[in-house]
């Protein structure tokens, strides 16, 4: 019951991060790269931000809680705990934010040393027997000081290379600039994220309604296989939104990775037509072996996604977050359609290949925009 609740709560959290982070760190990563305000005002303006989701994050709990009794922690929610999560949730919103003015300044190696700080920190303090026995709350509070340390770190990296990019240009030379240009930008990948979201989700929506339950955990599994690669292209797509926010044109790069994805993908959909059911038979048990079909489709669907993520951190670099906005909605209908079309008649199958369709528009649809952006470019 406390794993259920615990599931839950970061479910919640992650969820309303998102919301209200509402694509800020890539309206950070491009408003740093281009020197289009200070990474002091950057800061200040992030922070102004973070102080208004600490207002909305009681009124984000009371809602879930009140409106989604089935899978509410409520029952488990101790006063302190309700505070953890409320702290946390702007806490998160801070650490995307001061991650995206990294990214614009190129420091990739902060990032990930203050990922692996956030982690291993949570690790060890889950350790210690007093935060161990507390139980949900102790889990909730580790996780809340590895937060902060993180964003300590992190706001301390900035701090230390405000001199070197304090000149800002004339599109945000005010508080109230940078705060407009942050906001404005993150209103326009909001739409997308929450369509994205929605995209990943729906055929194992879907699965739930058309297959038996046996066949729902075999699609979730693949699915989960799936979204692990993801994180390859995520990773390379971030150092590209950076370098592209930055420099405007890394066009030696950009096609370096999308080969070297392409090749990745066919090698996956060889090697799960060749050995997938075979694989996933022997490691899961028998019943958790798909066709061949489904695994291929879903390999190459993915490798399809990779090249729009990459895509996609590329168009965020050069300020055009409503592009990708678009093609996500795109996506996400046509999966719907193909869900409708042939999830019922072809089974798991049928979700394989409506997945596959969708995800090759989306990439289809972002690689025909141009991204290349001169620095001196607005979003």
């Amino acid at each position: 019951e406390t794993q259920g609740a615990l599931s839950v709560a970061f479910a919640m959290l992650s969820f309303a991060g998102s919301i209200l982070s509402g694509g800020l760190d890539y309206a950070a990563a491009w408003a740093a790269g281009q020197r289009a305000a200070s990474a002091t005002k950057l800061l200040l303006a992030a922070s102004i931000i973070v102080v208004v989701s600490l207002l909305a994050a009681p009124l984000w709990l009371a809602a879930f809680i009140n409106f989604v009794p089935a899978i509410s922690p409520s029952r488990m929610l101790s006063p302190w705990s309700a505070v953890m999560l409320i702290l946390l949730i702007p806490s998160s919103v801070a650490v995307l934010v001061v991650q995206g003015i990294l990214l614009g300044l190129q420091r990739f190696r902060s990032i990930a040393l203050g990922s692996i700080l956030a982690a291993s920190g949570w690790l060890v303090l889950l350790f210690i027997p007093a935060i161990r026995d507390a139980g949900y709350f102790g889990v909730l509070l580790s996780l809340l000081l590895s937060t902060g340390a993180q964003l300590v770190y992190l706001t301390a990296i900035v701090f230390s290379i405000v001199p070197a990019t304090s000149h800002a240009t004339q599109s945000a030379s005010t508080l109230r600039g940078t705060l407009s240009l942050l906001l404005g930008y993150g209103a326009r990948t909001l739409p997308g994220t929450f369509a994205r979201a929605l995209n990943l989700r729906l055929g194992l929506y879907a699965s739930a309604t058309l297959l038996s339950p046996t066949d729902v955990g075999v699609y979730a599994l693949v699915l989960s296989i799936g979204d692990a690669y993801l994180q390859v292209p995520t990773a390379f797509g971030q150092v590209l939104l950076g370098r592209t926010a930055a420099l405007g044109s890394v066009r030696e790069s950009h096609s370096a990775i999308f080969k070297m994805l392409v090749a990745i993908g066919a090698l996956c959909a060889i090697a799960a037509a060749i050995f997938g059911p075979e694989l996933l038979r022997f490691t899961f048990g028998r019943e958790y072996s798909p066709s061949r079909v489904v695994l291929v489709a879903i390999a190459l669907a993915v490798t399809a996604h990779s090249l729009a993520l990459v895509q996609a951190h590329a168009l965020f670099g050069a300020g055009r977050p409503g592009a990708v906005s678009r093609a996500q909605w795109i996506a996400l209908l046509v999966h719907g359609v193909a869900i409708v079309l042939l999830g019922r008649p072809l089974g798991m199958t049928g979700l394989a290949f409506g997945m596959l369709v969708a995800f090759t528009v989306y990439a289809a649809v972002l690689l025909r925009v141009p991204w290349e952006r001169s620095v001196s470019a607005t979003p």
